[in-house]
C-alpha cells in the first residue's frame, strides 16, 4: 500500500478525529506517517494479518455491532461499577 492508503483506512471523520486527539497529532501527514510506523511495527512483531496490511487497525466497527446499545445502557447505569468490554482485536481499537 502506499501512503495515501493509510489515511483513506480511517474513512469516517469521527475516527480520524479521535486517532488524532488520542496520539495528539493534528497534521494529516503527519497522522499517516504514524500509521505507517504503528504498521510497520505490528508487521515485525510476527505472523502478518490481512488486518494489519489493510489498516484495519485503523478503524473501529463496534458502534455498528447488534450488542452495542445494550453496551452503552449498562455503562450509563449510575449503580453500575466501572468495567472493561475487549470484543478483541491485536492493537486494541475495540477496548472502550
Amino acid at each position: 500500500m502506499v501512503e495515501e492508503d493509510s489515511a483513506q483506512c480511517i474513512k469516517d471523520d469521527a475516527m480520524r478525529k479521535f486517532y488524532s486527539d488520542y496520539v495528539g497529532i493534528n497534521d494529516p501527514h503527519e497522522l499517516i506517517a504514524h500509521s505507517n510506523v504503528i504498521r510497520a511495527r505490528l508487521r515485525k512483531e510476527g505472523q502478518v494479518y490481512k488486518c494489519i496490511d489493510r489498516y484495519k487497525f485503523l478503524t473501529s466497527r463496534l458502534s455498528t455491532r447488534f450488542y452495542y446499545p445494550r453496551i452503552l445502557e449498562l455503562a450509563k447505569q449510575a449503580e453500575a461499577a466501572p468495567y472493561f468490554v475487549d470484543v478483541g482485536c491485536c492493537t486494541g481499537q475495540k477496548r472502550k
